[in-house]
C-alpha cells in the first residue's frame, strides 16, 4: 500500500518533490490485541454510561413520585396537563388519565374557591411570576381537602408564557390544627379580652358568686358588695330561676356552656344584649366556674344593619339582572325557534353573573342577522351583575358597528382589560375590582342561508344537534375575557339545516356533580340528544335541565341554557 506525499522544495535538478511512500498493513499481533482491548473497553464504558444514565433517570422518577405532593406541568395555551406525578391518584383520589382530560383539573377545585384560584393563576401567568395559594379540592371519594399550591410560570423562546409547573401539597392536617387552635383561642378568649368582659366566679357546688369584676357590676347595675354572695340564679340572665338552675347544672356537667345572645335588663333600667361563656377550671387545688359576660349590643345592632344592607344589595342586583335575561317568544326571530332558560343554584344564594341575549342586527342592504350570546361573569352579587349588564350593552354597540364575532370578542376583551388597568376614562370611579373576568360564547346567524359564525372566550363549546340524531361540537377556543389585552379570537363557520338545534350554555350544567362524577360536556350532549325529538323547543330545554337536575340532585352553580332550532 502506498500514499502520495507532495512537498514544496526541489531536487538537485530544481524540480518539485512528489514521492510515493509505502505503508505496511501487516500489524503485529500485539498492536491488534491492544486495539481490540481498547475497543472492548470503550464498548464497556459506553454501556456503563448508559446504565448510569438509566439509573439516574430512575432515581429522579423515584424522587418525584416519592414526594408527598403532586408534581404537574400545565400548558398555558391549551390548559392540558402535560406531566402528572403518580402521587396525584393517592392525594386527589382520581385516576391520572381522568385528571389529564381537558379542563377536568379545574372542576376539582371547590366551587367557592374556583374563581379566586383561577383569577390568581391567570394573573400570575400574565405577570410571569411565581404564585402560591391555598384552597380546597373536591377529591374523587367525595372528601374536601386543603392544598397548598406553588406554581412557576415558564416562558418560551419568544418570551411568552408557555408552561406552568406546580407542586401541590395536602395541608388538611395543618388546617385542622389551625382551626383547632383558633377554636381554643375563642373558647379561652378571657385570657386576652377579660378587661372588657364581665367576669363572675361561682362556687361549683352552690352556685354562689364568690367574685365579680367591675365591668360585670356595670352591666348588671349592681354594686360589687351587693353582688358577691348572691346565687347565680338571682342575677337575672335567664327568664326564671329554674332556667338558671338548668344552665348552672349544664356547666357543672359539661364544663362548658355558650349562649351567643341573651337579653339583659340592668337594675339601672338599661336593656343590653350579652354573650355568655361558662367554663370549669382548676384554681389553687379547687374547682371554679367562671362565667364571662360580653356586651354585644352594638355588634348585634351592626349585624342587623349589615343584613339589611345585604338585602338592599340583593334587591339592587336582582333589578340589574332583569335586563340580562331577555324575554322573547319561541318564534320571535325569522327562521329560528328560540328558548332560553336560567336557574340560580339556590334561591337564597347571591345572584350570579350568568346572562344570555338574542337580538336582530339589520345589515345596510336590508337583510337581517340574529345574534345569540351566553356569558358568565366570575363572582356573585352586585359587582357581577353590574359587569354583566355593562358587557351586554357594550356587546350590542360593538355588534352594531361590526357583526363579526371574533372581532367583537377582541374588542370586549380589550375593554375589560382597560377597565382592570384603570385606562377607561369614561368609567370614572368604577365599582369593579381589578379582577373582572368573563366567559362568553357568541354566534351570528344568517337566517337566509343557515350559516352560523361562532367565536368563544373561555366558554363551553357550542354544539349542534343534527336532525338525523347526532351531535357536533363547535370548537372555537379562546382565552377568557379580561386576562390578556390584544388576545386574538377565531371564527368558526357551520351551517344549520332544517330541524338542527344549536346549544349554548355556561358551565353550570356541565359541572353538575353527583358524588365524584361530573355530568360533563359529553353527558350534556347525551341528555340533549335524548330530548331532541321534543316538538317544542321550550319542552326540549326544560327536559334537558330536569334530566341534569336528576343527575346531580341540585345545582352548585347557576344554570344558563340557550337553544335555537332551525325551522323551514
Amino acid at each position: 500500500m502506498y500514499y502520495r506525499a507532495t512537498g514544496i522544495g526541489s531536487n538537485k535538478g530544481g524540480s518539485s518533490v512528489n514521492q510515493r511512500i509505502p505503508i505496511d498493513t501487516n500489524f503485529p499481533g500485539e498492536i491488534l490485541r491492544d486495539i481490540n482491548e481498547k475497543l472492548v473497553i470503550a464498548s464497556v464504558q459506553q454501556h456503563e454510561l448508559a446504565e448510569i444514565a438509566t439509573k439516574a433517570e430512575q432515581r429522579l422518577a423515584a424522587l418525584v413520585n416519592g414526594l408527598d405532593a403532586v408534581i404537574c406541568e400545565i400548558s398555558v395555551q391549551t390548559g392540558e396537563i402535560l406531566f402528572l406525578s403518580e402521587q396525584a391518584e393517592s392525594i386527589l383520589g382520581y385516576e391520572r388519565t381522568l385528571l389529564k382530560q381537558r379542563g377536568f383539573w379545574r372542576r376539582t377545585i371547590h366551587p367557592d374557591d374556583r374563581s379566586v384560584v383561577l383569577t390568581y393563576l391567570y394573573a400570575a401567568i400574565r405577570e410571569r411570576r411565581a404564585h402560591e395559594h391555598e384552597f380546597r379540592i373536591l377529591t374523587g371519594d367525595g372528601r374536601v381537602i386543603w392544598v397548598h399550591s406553588r406554581a412557576a410560570v415558564i416562558v418560551g423562546p419568544d418570551d411568552t408564557p408557555d408552561l406552568v409547573r406546580c407542586i401541590v401539597e395536602d395541608v388538611s392536617e395543618r388546617k385542622r390544627s389551625e382551626e383547632s387552635i383558633a377554636q381554643s383561642e375563642r373558647r379561652y378568649r378571657r385570657l386576652f379580652e377579660a378587661a372588657r368582659d364581665g367576669i363572675l366566679l361561682l362556687d361549683i357546688h352552690t352556685g354562689v358568686i364568690t367574685e365579680a369584676n367591675p365591668f360585670v357590676t356595670e352591666l348588671l347595675g349592681v354594686p360589687h358588695d351587693a353582688l358577691v354572695g348572691k346565687e347565680f340564679f338571682e342575677v337575672g340572665l335567664f327568664a326564671d330561676k329554674e332556667r338558671s338552675r338548668a344552665v348552672f347544672d349544664s356547666i357543672r356537667r359539661d364544663h362548658y356552656v355558650h349562649y351567643e345572645s341573651l337579653p339583659l335588663h340592668s337594675r339601672t333600667g338599661t336593656d343590653r344584649t350579652v354573650e355568655l361563656v361558662g367554663n370549669v377550671y382548676d384554681e389553687s387545688g379547687g374547682t371554679v366556674i367562671q362565667c364571662n359576660l360580653r356586651d354585644v349590643t352594638e355588634r348585634r345592632r351592626a349585624e342587623v344593619l349589615q343584613a339589611e344592607a345585604l338585602q338592599r344589595e340583593q334587591r339592587i342586583t336582582e333589578f340589574l339582572q332583569r335586563p340580562l335575561r331577555t324575554n322573547f317568544s319561541e318564534d320571535a326571530f325569522p327562521g329560528l325557534s328560540l328558548v332560553a332558560l336560567y336557574e340560580p343554584a339556590l334561591a337564597e344564594a347571591e345572584v350570579g353573573g350568568d346572562f344570555f341575549d338574542a337580538f336582530v342586527h339589520s345589515k345596510p342592504a336590508g337583510s337581517q342577522q340574529i345574534v345569540l350570546c351566553v356569558g358568565d361573569v366570575m363572582g356573585k352579587g352586585l359587582q357581577a351583575a353590574a359587569l354583566a349588564g355593562r358587557l351586554k350593552e357594550v356587546l350590542h354597540a360593538f355588534i352594531g358597528e361590526n357583526p363579526d364575532p371574533a372581532q367583537t370578542l377582541f374588542r370586549l376583551n380589550n375593554y375589560l382589560c382597560d377597565i382592570m388597568r384603570g385606562k377607561n376614562a369614561l368609567d370614572g370611579a368604577d365599582i369593579l375590582t381589578t379582577l373582572s373576568l368573563s366567559a362568553l360564547s357568541l354566534a351570528v346567524v344568517d337566517p337566509e342561508t343557515g350559516t352560523i359564525t361562532v367565536a368563544a372566550a373561555g366558554a363551553e363549546p357550542v354544539a349542534i344537534l343534527r336532525a338525523p340524531g347526532y351531535a357536533e361540537a363547535v370548537t372555537a377556543a379562546g382565552l377568557t375575557l379580561g386576562i390578556q389585552r390584544d388576545e386574538p379570537f377565531k371564527n368558526v363557520q357551520i351551517t344549520l339545516h332544517s330541524g338542527d338545534t344549536l346549544i349554548m350554555t355556561t358551565d353550570g350544567l356541565t359541572e353538575a356533580r353527583r358524588d365524584n362524577a361530573f355530568l360533563g360536556y359529553d353527558g350534556l350532549l347525551d341528555i340533549a340528544l335524548k330530548n331532541a325529538s321534543n316538538p317544542s323547543i321550550s319542552g326540549m330545554g326544560q327536559a334537558i335541565v330536569q334530566d341534569a337536575r336528576a343527575f346531580c340532585g341540585s345545582f352548585n352553580d347557576d344554570v344558563c341554557l340557550l337553544l335555537a332550532r332551525c325551522r323551514d
